[in-house]
Order: structure tokens, then sequence, then C-alpha cells
């Protein structure tokens, strides 16, 4: 009976951890989703700059 208990405690143990290693990768994950999500950002805004000073260009050649 005391080796089960032993067994036991041993294996919840071990699920604890590897509970603890996943929680781990979930956080991981949601943080190279948020740096993904802000690297895509910013070339976004970058595209968007550019195409404003194209237009802006554009515009300016044909006024003047």
């Amino acid at each position: 009976m005391e080796t089960f208990a032993i067994v036991t405690y041993c294996a919840s143990d071990g699920a604890r951890k590897i509970l603890k290693i996943v929680d781990n990768i979930q956080t991981l994950v949601v943080i190279a989703q948020i740096m993904t999500t802000i690297i895509m950002a910013s070339c976004l805004c970058s595209i968007i700059n550019r195409l404003s000073l194209l237009f802006a260009r554009l515009l300016l050649s044909k006024i003047f």
C-alpha cells in the first residue's frame, strides 16, 4: 500500500511538472504570436508610408 502511495505521488508530481512545462510552452506561443503581429503591423506601416510618399509625389508632379 505504501509503494502505491509513493508511485501515485511521483506520478502526480511528474504530471504537475509536465503541466507546468506545457503552460510555459503556451505562454511562449502567445508571446511569439504577439511578436509576429507586431512585426506584421510594422511591415504594414512601412508599406503604407511608402505608398503615401509615392502618392504624394504623384500628386505633386500632377500639380506642378
